[in-house]
């Protein structure tokens, strides 16, 4: 069972030496390799306003304002604008969370065991991801796992105010950069609630935690509202996609392979372990770990959904992310409770076998990953940047081309989109931005004028319908034609009136 480590502390220095260097080179490998995508471009224009604006935006956002502060200051006020710059914060994130993660299970598990479950984690699809992507989830995970170590310097001793606060801090943290803390925060106040109940020390702690989330509340509300009234007639999310994306990787945008049913297999019998090991230890931090992973899944597939009929299209797996540092707690736990049932040289052979298939799987994945672009938007301003000459106009008829001619290009004041029809006649807005209420901007443009342009690119959208797209091209003489994806660009001049 699990022991407390007893080695020399040079041993401990650089066996977290090692771990934390891992953890971040692996955050930054590649990490510019994929172009900036529509949720990392909204996420840089809304972090680029003014701080009054990053706050009104929370108003109609589904994300809380302090992500969006953070991301401010990480790229320089906009200064950093490259792949780079948007993705560093993200990545450090990552890295601090997987050290602080073997951190813990290097207290409560043998030097191996801790290793092993480090291990699988550091090379997961999911984490990579977000580790190199531009928004809140790895921050909030990286709060998450934090409070891991509040928790158990808490069953330790729960005199001392500094974890106390500490949780209070993190909390705060948390459910101002995502609202999908919440999983965590109700989870913890519960579990917390039920072995704390009767020390004042909780309660001031839980005072000052709904004190500091009372000014998110409205907002929380008008969001919840909104989601749910634009995800009404979505396909329902299931656990086996969730289980999916969280462990072998995101199958609507990388796919479906081997590894997408046998991951979740083979960490799912290891969190079942967790099980055993609580009847036999009785350890609360046990129970606390197989909490926080099946109350959330439980109240929203077996309570939300069927009976509140509340949808959630299959991308919004990515909300559950958060619940990752708990559930590799229950993996460790499992583990370790099946190695106690083996005696001799075997032993170790479960770690072995499941390591083995666990980092095959994860080695697909995340090439998959590194090889399928997830911003073909992205890759095709790209081309257009470098092939652009100095004075050309673009037209974008699609919103995340939009967004990354804004991100890509040096100046947008060419840049024409959000095309209205009125009538028989489409006009366009010069503007580049993609924001809510900002987009329309006051002057219009219309075909016609457009098209007495000299020289102009075309963007469209080749799932959708091409009647601008042919309108802004016919009579025209097309000099460059490529496609990224389903998004295809070309440089028209010489158009016929």
């Amino acid at each position: 069972m699990s022991k407390e480590p007893s080695h020399p502390r040079i041993n401990h220095f650089l066996l977290y030496a090692i771990i934390g260097s891992c953890s971040f080179i692996t955050r930054f490998y590649l990490i510019s390799k994929n172009p900036a995508w529509f949720d990392e471009i909204y996420s840089f224009q809304v972090s680029i306003q003014s701080i009054n604006g990053i706050l009104i935006n929370s108003l109609y956002e589904s994300h809380p304002p302090l992500y969006y502060l953070l991301l401010k200051f990480s790229t320089g006020f906009g200064v950093l604008r490259t792949e780079f710059g948007l993705r560093w914060l993200s990545a450090v994130s990552a890295g601090l969370s997987l050290t602080i993660f073997f951190f813990i299970l290097h207290r409560l598990l043998n030097d191996w065991l801790a290793i092993w479950t480090w291990l699988m984690f550091l090379f997961s699809p999911a984490i990579m991801y977000f580790s190199q992507e531009a928004r809140a989830y790895i921050i909030v995970m990286l709060v998450a796992t934090s409070s891991l170590v509040c928790l158990y310097k808490l069953e330790k001793s729960n005199q001392d105010w500094k974890w106390w606060f500490l949780f209070v801090a993190f909390s705060l943290i948390g459910i101002f950069s995502a609202y999908s803390y919440g999983l965590i925060l109700s989870v913890q106040l519960l579990c917390l609630f039920l072995k704390y109940h009767s020390n004042q020390k909780y309660w001031i702690s839980f005072g000052l935690v709904v004190l500091g989330c009372l000014p998110l509340a409205p907002l929380l509300i008008s969001n919840l509202q909104n989601d749910l009234s634009r995800t009404a007639n979505a396909v329902p999310l299931t656990f086996p996609v969730v289980a999916q994306a969280l462990l072998a990787g995101d199958p609507p945008r990388y796919g479906v392979f081997w590894g997408s049913m046998w991951l979740p297999i083979i960490f799912g019998i290891c969190a079942a372990g967790s099980l055993g090991y609580a009847v036999k230890v009785k350890s609360w931090l046990v129970f606390y770990a197989i909490a926080q992973v099946l109350i959330p899944f439980a109240v929203f597939f077996l309570l939300a959904e069927p009976i509140f009929n509340v949808k959630m299209p299959a991308y919004q797996s990515r909300q559950f992310l958060v619940l990752l540092p708990a559930f590799g707690l229950c993996v460790a736990y499992g583990m370790d409770w099946f190695l106690d049932l083996f005696q001799g040289w075997w032993k170790n052979l479960p770690l072995i076998l499941t390591g083995g298939i666990i980092l095959a799987a994860s080695y697909i994945g995340l090439q998959r990953y590194w090889t399928i672009t997830k911003s073909p938007e992205g890759a095709a301003m790209k081309v257009v940047r470098d092939h652009m000459q100095s004075g050309e106009a673009l037209i974008s008829l699609h919103y995340s081309l939009t967004a990354a001619a804004s991100f890509y290009l040096n100046k947008t004041d060419n840049v024409y989109s959000w095309p209205q029809k009125e009538g028989d006649e489409y006009w366009f807005s010069q503007t580049a931005d993609v924001l809510r209420g900002m987009a329309i901007a006051n002057s219009r443009f219309s075909v016609k004028q457009l098209r007495s342009l000299q020289q102009y690119w075309v963007l469209s959208d080749t799932r959708s319908d091409q009647t601008v797209r042919d309108m802004l091209a016919r009579g025209c003489r097309i000099n460059f034609q490529e496609r990224s994806g389903p998004f295809e660009v070309m440089e028209v001049n010489s158009c016929t009136p």
